[in-house]
């Protein structure tokens, strides 16, 4: 039996909420991709998000979604997750993220301690389009000391969000 590298869990859950945003009512879904670096070790990756449509408050002001999201960094570290995220606008143009998702992290040169990693962002970001943004945002896994082992890590990502 093969495992799952992160390579393939990256790319799967890429495919994955690509084949989900096709396959839902058009609600106000958004899906996010960008470029990532961690900032004790510098290290370059990649990142994928979907947001599915609210399910709580108002889009436009304070709403709230479920979503998954995938990263991976070309040393092979790779964390899969699924979680909620709300949005706050700020203005016209202006919103603030944040979410919290519980996920699988693959150690490639870096060892956090455990598997199960959980990961808060925030992000702050500009409407430059109608049904498009861009996003600069932090954030941070760790296993929530599940483990002795625990030094967690923080990456800062520039996405490009695609509402449809």
């Amino acid at each position: 039996m093969t495992s799952l590298t992160p390579v393939r869990a990256f790319f799967g859950t890429a495919l994955f909420s690509l084949v989900s945003a096709l396959a839902l009512p058009a609600m106000a879904q958004e899906l996010s991709f960008g470029i990532t670096t961690d900032l004790e070790r510098g290290d370059f990756g990649g990142m994928v998000e979907f947001h599915g449509p609210p399910v709580l408050g108002d889009p436009g002001g304070l709403s709230g979604s479920w979503g998954v999201a995938a990263r991976a960094d070309l040393p092979g570290n790779a964390w899969v997750g699924a979680g909620f995220v709300l949005d706050a606008a700020i203005g016209d143009k202006g919103f603030v993220e944040a979410s919290f998702m519980p996920g699988y992290y693959w150690p490639g040169d870096t060892d956090l301690g455990h598997n199960l990693q959980f990961r808060s962002l925030i992000g702050f970001g500009w409407n430059i389009a109608p049904g498009s943004a861009v996003i600069l945002s932090l954030d941070h896994i760790s296993n929530a000391g599940i483990d002795i082992r625990n030094p967690g890590a923080e990456t800062v990502a520039l996405r490009y969000r695609m509402s449809f």
